[in-house]
């Protein structure tokens, strides 16, 4: 029996909860839970009939369930919405419901709300829609170009490297960006370059610091420490004389209103969040929370955008809020305006703003978990920011002159009105105050500084400057971004230290193979060019099995010659050595897998020896097991370190005759009182951190003690803690501090003194 009710379908239970609470009686509200059809997990589900592909979708255990139960509640209502998310992803999943549900019930209309509010959503309702075939073609097109890369190419990884591996459209230029800035750091060879600073006193006795910028109006080159100090004779000697004092204005303008990438970018630069962890927190935030017992509310609009964008309507509620709040001297003499760095943008939606200004982060603090509440501060202060005037300081920029030859400079700032920088500062700022000093005055010689500094290789990329250069380049979009950098990760590919991606050397030999072989894959201009025909599919209805075509006729083409050249392809990615395998007499080859490299027998499979390996520069180094002084409690014989699938751990020497192991510590006592044990390195082996290391007690349960970072067998100097912590890894060298959050003691050491101190 057909109800006088109307069926709202979204893809989450929270944003569901949420709607249920702001909707009256008359609406059924269910979630779809995602995607309930798909192409098949376990087969390439894709027919290719001449140019036209055919996806085969199928509906998945989990979404058996749930179909059920949708057409139900469709059976019994008069009219259904579709609400999944307003873009490319959720009308596809909008499109399969209507697809599923359209001979249950007919009367199926497509509503779409950027925030989470009441208004939105009696308004989305009342301007409900068709379901855009555009997007959903868009969508189409992005999920089988991925599926035939990853189920064309990745059996030739598994002949070639190791079972397993695969290979993804997208992840694979991130994988080149990465690799690539990791040749260039390895091929960079540092330069001494020297600085000097002069300090020269006013009339008054005041002293300023001076940086030597110009020789004979060409830019300071100090290549090294004797030019420094010639330079230094004459300086010491010279004449001093004011050439400029400029004094100016300056205005500091607000950032502009967030965009996904930029969320994710400052989220992993403040906060240290994953992009991935970031788009978590912010759905919460956008699909509803508890802000009082009888009101719960989307607290942000929608997180995946691209635009700068913002409604009239927010600006004029920021507004009213400023004027409030703040003042009228806070408002821009005329609204701010903001260059759009990426012209190629989708614009579907606003910028990422709060839905009302007026729930300011302190009001709801006490609503939020500590991350919701630091992601939806950052969200409100820079929009709020974003519509303030700009700060504006005095800037005062002295030169000086040394016998006419040496040109110094000084530059001081004071901020005269903190504008936006009184809700929102990127940076901190700090008041540089230069005394007062006249054209005229003349300055005295006080002393000279002269330092010695190289040049730094390119830094290695962070998940937030990965994201901006995956912007900058076209690559993805920012609904992508966070699972192309966890998808790396999770297949191994690259690791994170420090917050740098540093690519392994599974990553590596992946990465030159696809250079290699299946250049167009990972070239950043052909992938971002697809991008764009994406967007024509969505923007302009572009042919989209055109697209398909064109993409699979060279790469099924690439794809016949790798399978028809694998042995040749394995002999590149291989590399014949001086060694000599002990037990048939053959030489030992260099070879891969996804734990990395080792020796292996070239009369393999009739030779099955194989060989752990470290490079050392250039160098092959086998790997030894390393005999202890302790005896097994088993059979007698020494006992010995190995190096397996999780870590390191201690084993029989008369293996496999006597099959005694035991975890491997790390030499260093629990700092536990009245614990006798000792620090193991241990390895999570389930869940979402599967894979991670860290290192605890080894009489848990007993002892809970963890830690994250690397305990260093060194005592501290200065507390008497029982270890130091390896910290960072950087260009400077190793950097140690104790564990012991009371005391500051930390040390730089050089690679070889760590290693030293490891052995």
């Amino acid at each position: 029996m057909v109800m006088d009710k109307k069926f709202i379908i979204v893809e989450s239970p929270t944003k569901a909860r949420t709607l249920t609470k702001f909707l009256k009686n008359e609406y059924i509200i269910e979630a779809s839970m995602g995607h309930i059809r798909d192409l098949p997990e376990k087969r390439f589900g894709v027919k290719i009939t001449g140019d036209i592909f055919e996806p085969e979708y199928e509906v998945s255990q989990r979404g058996k369930k749930i179909l059920e139960q949708l057409k139900k509640n469709a059976s019994k209502c008069n009219q259904i919405f579709l609400a999944t998310d307003p873009d490319r992803e959720g009308e596809a999943i909008a499109w399969h419901l209507y697809e599923l549900l359209k001979n249950t019930n007919s009367n199926i209309s497509r509503i779409e709300f950027h925030e989470i509010t009441k208004k939105a959503i009696v308004n989305a309702i009342n301007n409900a829609t068709a379901i855009n075939l555009n997007r959903v073609n868009a969508q189409q097109a992005r999920r089988i170009l991925d599926r035939i890369v990853g189920y064309k190419l990745s059996p030739i990884l598994w002949q070639l490297i190791s079972k397993g591996l695969s290979a993804g459209r997208v992840q694979s230029v991130a994988l080149r960006i990465i690799c690539d800035r990791e040749e260039e750091i390895k091929k960079f060879v540092k330069e001494e370059y020297w600085k000097i600073n002069v300090y020269l006193l006013t009339e008054s006795k005041q002293s300023i610091e001076f940086e030597l910028l110009k020789i004979d109006n060409k830019k300071a080159k100090i290549p090294n420490e004797e030019t420094a100090l010639n330079i230094c004779e004459e300086l010491e000697k010279a004449h001093y004389k004011i050439k400029d004092i400029i004094r100016k204005k300056q205005l500091k303008k607000p950032l502009p209103p967030l965009i996904t990438s930029k969320l994710q970018q400052l989220a992993s630069t403040k906060y240290n969040f994953s992009p991935a962890h970031t788009m978590k927190i912010a759905q919460e935030l956008y699909e509803g929370i508890a802000i009082s017992e009888t009101e719960t509310v989307g607290l942000i609009t929608y997180m995946r955008t691209d635009s700068i964008r913002v409604s009239d309507e927010a600006k004029q509620m920021a507004a009213d809020f400023i004027k409030e709040k703040l003042g009228a001297e806070y408002m821009p003499e005329r609204e701010s305006e903001f260059k759009q760095k990426n012209q190629n943008i989708q614009d579907a939606h606003e910028a990422i703003r709060p839905t009302d200004i007026y729930r300011t982060p302190k009001k709801l603090q006490n609503c939020l978990t500590k991350e919701q509440y630091k992601i939806y501060k950052l969200i409100w202060e820079v929009f709020l920011a974003s519509q303030m005037r700009p700060a504006e300081f005095d800037v005062t920029t002295i030169t000086v002159l040394a016998d006419d030859k040496y040109l110094f400079s000084v530059k001081g700032s004071i901020m005269t009105f903190d504008g936006c920088l009184k809700i929102y500062q990127p940076e901190t700022q700090k008041d540089i105050i230069l005394p007062n000093i006249k054209n005229d005055e003349n300055l005295i010689f006080e002393k000279l500084e002269k330092s010695q500094h190289f040049t730094k290789p390119p830094a290695r990329y962070t998940e937030a400057t990965l994201v901006k250069e995956l912007e900058d380049k076209g690559i993805g979009r920012p609904s992508t971004y966070a699972s192309i950098i966890s998808t790396i990760l999770a297949r191994k590919y690259v690791v994170k230290e420090n917050k740098n991606l540093i690519p392994t050397e599974l990553g590596m030999i992946v990465n030159k193979f696809l250079i290699s072989k299946f250049s167009d894959i990972v070239e950043i201009g052909f992938t971002a060019d697809l991008e764009t025909k994406l967007d024509k599919i969505e923007n302009e209805g572009y042919d989209w099995q055109k697209i398909l075509k064109d993409f699979y006729i060279k790469f099924e083409n690439d794809i016949r010659i790798a399978l028809r050249n694998i042995k040749i392809l394995k002999n590149e990615l291989s590399e014949t050595t001086d060694f000599k395998c002990e037990k048939c007499g053959s030489a030992m080859n260099l070879k891969f897998n996804e734990k990395g490299k080792f020796l292996a027998c070239s009369k393999y499979p009739e030779c099955k020896n194989t060989k752990p390996v470290k490079l050392v520069g250039s160098e092959i180094q086998i790997i030894t097991d390393k005999l202890l002084d302790e005896k097994c409690p088993d059979c007698g014989a020494q006992l010995k370190i190995k190096v397996g699938q999780y870590g390191k751990f201690i084993t029989c020497s008369n293996y496999p005759n006597c099959k005694f192991s035991k975890k491997y510590d790390t030499g260093i006592d629990c700092p536990r009182d009245k614990c006798n044990g000792k620090i193991l390195r241990r390895q999570i082996k389930k869940g979402k951190s599967k894979g991670k290391y860290f290192y605890g007690c080894s009489n848990y349960p007993n002892c809970d003690f963890t830690e994250w970072k690397e305990p260093v067998n060194k005592q501290c100097p200065d507390c008497g803690a029982k270890y130091l912590l390896l910290s960072s890894k950087t260009q400077e060298g190793i950097k140690l501090q104790c564990p012991n959050s009371k005391c500051a003691y930390s040390e730089l050491l050089s690679e070889n003194e760590f290693l030293e101190l490891k052995k």
